[in-house]
């Protein structure tokens, strides 16, 4: 059976700590998928 695609978005300042119990407990069931904005390149806030 496929998982979820679930995409999880946390705020511009927060770590993917934020949702480590979300992603511990969905694991088995969803392809988790958190973005951190911590380590994006500065111009994705050009627009």
């Amino acid at each position: 059976m496929a998982k979820t695609p679930l995409l999880l978005v946390p705020g511009v300042l927060c770590s993917l700590r934020l949702f480590a119990a979300q992603t511990a407990a969905l694991a088995d069931t969803a392809d988790i998928v958190v973005p951190d904005w911590r380590r994006a390149p500065l111009s994705i806030w050009d627009s």
